[in-house]
C-alpha cells in the first residue's frame, strides 16, 4: 500500500476509501442488476392498468440528489452505519437506471423479431429473447450505477461509510489543498475508466444502431399482476421508505414550513439560473455533435462511446480544474457535462429518426439547406430537445459537489443549502426542506411530461 500511494502522492486512508467506494459500487452493480433487468424486461413486455404510475414512482429517485434518499433512509434506519444502508441508498437509483435501460432495450424488440418468437415458443420465448437482447444495455447502466457511487460523497458521508469522494471533498472543503484534491480525483477518473471505458466502447455500436427509428411492437404479454406487485415492491423499497424516513421526524415536531420556504426562496433564483444554464449548454451542444455524426455509422459510435464515457467521468475532476475561474457560468457549464451525455442519446435519436426522405424531397425541389433546416429539421428536432433540457437541468440541480466547488460566494444552489446544513440544522428543518424538493422535482417532471404528450 505505502509503495503504491507514495507514487502518487496519496496517503493510505485514501486507498482505504477508495476500497470501501469500490466495495459499494460492486454491490450496487450486482443487486441493480439482479432486480432492474428482469423488471424492466416484464415491464416493457406487458400493459396493466397504472404502468405509468408505478414506472414514475420507480424512477423518482433518478431525479433527486443521492444524499437526500441517504438523509430519508438515516432517519429511518438508526443504526450504527456500514456497507448495507449505503448500498441501500445507492441501489435506490442503480434499480432505476437499470430498468429504465432494459424498459428503453425491450421496447425497442420491432414487431417481426417479438411475433416471430411468439410463433416460436410462444410467451415464454419471448420473455427470453427480450430478456436476452436487454442484458447488455441493463449491464451497461448497471455497470455506470457502479462507477457513479465511486465519485459521489452524501450516502457514505452521512451513513457513515465515508468513501474516496468524501476524502476529495474534505482535502479541497477542509484542509484546501486542491493538488491533493486533483490528484485523487485522478485516481478516481482511473478507476472508473477502468469499469466503464471498455464496456462502453463495445456497447457503443448496439446503442447507436437502436437509436435509429425502427418499427416497435406494442406491449405483446397479457397483464400481469406479478409485474405489477413487482414494480410496486420496487418503486416502495426505492422511492417509499426514503420519504417515510422524511416524514418520521415531521410527525414528532411541528413543520417548519415558514422556515424552509425562506430556505428555498433563497436560493431558488441560484438553483433555476444553474439548472437553465446546463440544459442551454448541454442541449446545444449534443444537437450540434449529433447534426455533426449525422448518419455515418462510425461517427455515431464514436459518439455514443464518448458520452457513455463521459457519464463515468467524476464531476469533481472538471470542476477542480475549472476553480480559477469560479463564477455562475462556470458552474452551469460543469454542470452541463452532468446531462450532456443524455441529451447525446436524445439528440441522436432526434437526427437518427428524421426521415431520409425530407432531404431528399427539399434536393430535388431545390430547397437551400439553411431553409430546411429552418423550417423542417429545426422543429423536428424542437420535440426531442425540450425533453433533454428538463433532463440536463433536473441532473444539474441533483449535483452538489460540483455547485460547492464552484459556486461564487452566497451563490449557492438549494440541494448544496441542504447538504451543509443537515449536520447543525434540526431533523425536521432538513426533512422539509428534502420534500419541498422532492415536490418540486415531482412536480417539474409531471409537468414536463404533460408538456411533452401534448405537443
Amino acid at each position: 500500500m505505502g509503495n503504491l500511494a507514495q507514487p502518487l502522492g496519496l496517503d493510505p486512508p485514501f486507498w482505504l476509501a477508495l476500497g470501501r467506494s469500490v466495495l459499494v459500487g460492486a454491490c450496487v452493480a450486482g443487486l441493480s442488476l439482479a432486480a432492474g433487468w428482469p423488471l424492466g424486461v416484464r415491464a416493457g413486455l406487458t400493459d396493466f392498468p397504472g404502468r405509468r404510475l408505478l414506472l414514475a414512482l420507480l424512477a423518482l429517485p433518478l431525479l433527486l440528489p443521492s444524499f437526500l434518499v441517504a438523509i430519508g433512509l438515516s432517519m429511518l434506519w438508526r443504526g450504527s452505519g456500514g456497507v448495507a444502508p449505503v448500498v441501500w441508498a445507492f441501489a435506490g437509483l442503480g434499480i432505476p437506471l437499470v430498468a429504465c435501460a432494459a424498459f428503453a432495450a425491450t421496447l425497442a424488440l420491432t414487431r417481426s423479431q417479438a411475433d416471430a418468437a411468439r410463433l416460436a415458443g410462444g410467451e415464454r420465448h419471448l420473455l427470453r429473447l427480450a430478456r436476452r437482447s436487454a442484458f447488455p444495455l441493463a449491464g451497461l447502466a448497471a455497470t455506470l450505477a457502479g462507477v457513479l457511487t465511486l465519485a459521489d460523497p452524501g450516502p457514505g458521508q452521512i451513513l457513515g461509510w465515508p468513501g474516496a469522494a468524501g476524502e476529495l471533498l474534505v482535502s479541497f472543503a477542509a484542509h484546501y489543498d486542491s493538488a491533493l484534491a486533483t490528484r485523487q480525483a485522478l485516481a478516481l477518473t482511473a478507476v472508473a475508466a477502468l469499469f466503464a471505458w471498455p464496456l462502453a466502447w463495445r456497447l457503443a455500436p448496439e446503442v447507436a444502431v437502436g437509436l435509429f427509428a425502427r418499427d416497435v411492437a406494442r406491449p405483446a404479454m397479457k397483464a400481469s399482476r406479478v409485474t405489477a406487485g413487482w414494480l410496486f415492491l420496487a418503486g416502495g423499497f426505492v422511492t417509499v421508505l426514503p420519504l417515510v424516513g422524511l416524514l418520521k421526524p415531521l410527525l414528532a415536531h411541528a413543520w417548519p414550513v415558514a422556515r424552509a420556504w425562506r430556505e428555498v426562496s433563497r436560493t431558488a433564483a441560484d438553483t433555476l439560473i444553474y439548472a437553465a444554464l446546463a440544459a442551454g449548454f448541454a442541449v446545444g451542444l449534443a444537437f450540434l455533435l449529433a447534426w455533426a455524426a449525422g448518419r455515418s455509422a462510425s461517427r455515431r459510435r464514436w459518439l455514443v462511446a464518448g458520452a457513455l464515457a463521459l457519464f463515468a467521468l467524476p464531476p469533481a475532476l472538471p470542476a477542480l480544474w475549472l476553480i480559477p475561474w469560479s463564477a455562475r457560468v462556470t458552474v452551469g457549464l460543469a454542470l452541463a457535462l452532468r446531462g450532456l451525455p443524455l441529451a447525446i442519446l436524445l439528440a441522436l435519436r432526434a437526427v437518427g429518426s428524421m426521415p431520409p426522405s425530407w432531404a431528399d424531397a427539399a434536393r430535388v425541389h431545390r430547397v437551400s439547406r439553411p431553409t430546411f433546416f429552418a423550417r423542417v429539421a429545426l422543429p423536428w428536432c424542437a420535440r426531442w430537445a425540450w425533453p433533454a433540457a428538463a433532463i440536463a437541468a433536473l441532473l444539474a440541480t441533483a449535483e452538489v459537489g460540483t455547485v460547492l466547488l464552484l459556486h461564487p460566494p452566497g451563490h449557492g444552489s438549494l440541494p448544496l443549502a441542504v447538504f451543509t446544513i443537515m449536520a447543525n440544522a434540526p431533523e425536521a428543518l432538513v426533512a422539509m426542506l428534502c420534500l419541498f424538493y422532492v415536490l418540486l422535482a415531482a412536480a417539474l417532471a409531471v409537468a414536463a411530461q404533460r408538456f411533452f404528450s401534448w405537443r
